[in-house]
């Protein structure tokens, strides 16, 4: 931070990455502090992939030679650029902000003696800062907080520092941790104490209607035959010769009408309706017979 307090034991709250940088030599030896050089561009500066620790850390490092608590990135110029890890805790654990994350800060007088200081910028995981035209280069030059891991001590921050277009230093940028869940707002439903039911019996199944039979056409009727035409009634009446008549074994002559008439042979006799029957020896006039031949 930099800023002067009258408490002496609080805020735990400690330097900005340019303080560090000029406290360096006697507050963080055997490599606390590391120089870059990218004024060449990408034609001489080679990406860099560098694993830091936080200040309050320091102490806890597991690999002196390789993991300072600030990098300096040379201008040429007396205001100078400078990335830190701000591990939130002991001594540092009231912050502000940026709390266990990247920080950039820019500072004058070459980070070496008293220079006013700049946040710049605080990344976390897969953020990037940019600096374009950085030293003249007419390149920009690119800041990446690729790993942040505070799960154990030392907590601590992998950066990459690259120009062009692989801010990642070809390391695969850590996904975003994933949130606890959240506890439900209700209580679980407590499991029910009523009887069980019993499983439900599934519906008859109605008898299957059985397959209509085939379709049968109807029987031809027998065809009534022809009526066989009614006999020709041989008509005694219709003779006038006295010799045809008496020829005929159905007829005779009769002396008295001088006629030809039925004899009885052959011919339509009594019961027989008289209409139309000439071989009737005369026809009922009266009683339960008449209209029918004597």
């Amino acid at each position: 931070s930099g800023a002067y307090y009258f408490h002496s034991i609080s805020p735990l709250r400690c330097y900005n990455a340019a303080k560090n940088w000029q406290l360096g030599g006697s507050w963080y030896p055997n490599n606390g502090k590391k120089l870059l050089d990218p004024r060449g561009g990408s034609a001489s500066f080679v990406p860099q992939l560098i694993t830091m620790v936080g200040v309050a850390e320091y102490d806890t490092r597991t690999d002196p030679v390789n993991q300072p608590v600030t990098v300096k990135l040379e201008t040429g110029v007396s205001t100078d650029v400078f990335i830190g890890f701000s591990r939130a805790t002991r001594a540092n654990s009231q912050n502000d902000e940026a709390d266990n994350e990247v920080t950039i800060t820019e500072s004058g007088n070459n980070g070496n003696g008293y220079a006013q200081s700049y946040l710049k910028a605080h990344l976390v995981v897969n953020e990037s800062y940019t600096i374009s035209n950085f030293a003249g280069s007419r390149e920009a030059l690119t800041i990446t907080a690729v790993v942040i891991d505070i799960s154990s001590e030392p907590g601590i921050a992998t950066i990459c520092i690259t120009y062009g277009n692989d801010p990642s230093c070809g390391v695969s940028p850590t996904p975003n941790p994933t949130p606890p869940p959240t506890p439900s707002p209700f209580p679980p439903t407590p499991p029910s104490t009523n009887a069980p039911t019993s499983s439900t019996t599934p519906a008859p199944t109605s008898s299957p209607v059985p397959p209509s039979p085939p379709l049968t056409q109807a029987p031809t009727t027998t065809p009534t035959p022809s009526p066989t035409p009614a006999p020709t009634v041989f008509t005694c009446g219709l003779i006038d010769s006295k010799s045809t008549c008496d020829s005929n074994t159905d007829c005779a002559w009769s002396k008295k009408r001088k006629q030809c008439e039925s004899s009885g042979g052959g011919c339509s006799g009594s019961g027989v309706p008289c209409d139309g029957n000439t071989c009737c020896n005369g026809c009922q006039r009266k009683g339960p017979k008449k209209g029918f031949c004597k």
